[in-house]
């Protein structure tokens, strides 16, 4: 025969609220009890986490070692485009650079020459020389 629960015995309600917990709720409103029954759930769900990706539960060291290999190689592919893509960058810098300076000796110091040579001179000197002084000196 099944025993009824006495008053030493807490009754088992189907809600996950600690014994001790109940017996000092027990003189509390329902709309309490309730309320808190839900918290202790919700704390309860709270431990328990996301529900985990099947994936993972079947990965080896063989597959972790693949996805290094391609994530390495991914960063070499992208190193090697920042450097093409920076090259590329400063070739256009240079040409546009030649372009202006093309366009300032022809229309704006044509008809000063010794005021063009004198930019020109600054310009040698300011990428690095190229024998300008030597130049200068004729």
């Amino acid at each position: 025969m099944a025993s009824q629960p006495g008053p030493e015995q807490p009754q088992d309600k189907g809600s996950d609220i600690p014994d001790n917990l109940e017996a000092l709720l027990s003189e509390a409103p329902p709309e309490v009890r309730k309320q808190v029954g839900r918290m202790v759930q919700m704390t309860g769900m709270s431990f328990t986490g996301p529900v985990p990706n099947p994936l993972t539960q079947k990965m080896t060291p063989e597959h972790i070692g693949k996805i290094i290999e391609y994530t390495e190689a991914d960063s070499q592919r992208d190193d090697r485009q920042l450097t093409s893509s920076r090259r590329y960058a400063f070739a256009a810098f240079c040409v546009a650079l030649a372009f202006i300076g093309i366009l300032l000796v022809i229309f704006v110091l044509n008809d000063e020459r010794d005021l063009a040579l004198q930019v020109l001179a600054l310009a040698g000197a300011f990428g690095g020389g190229f024998g300008t002084a030597k130049w200068l000196a004729k």
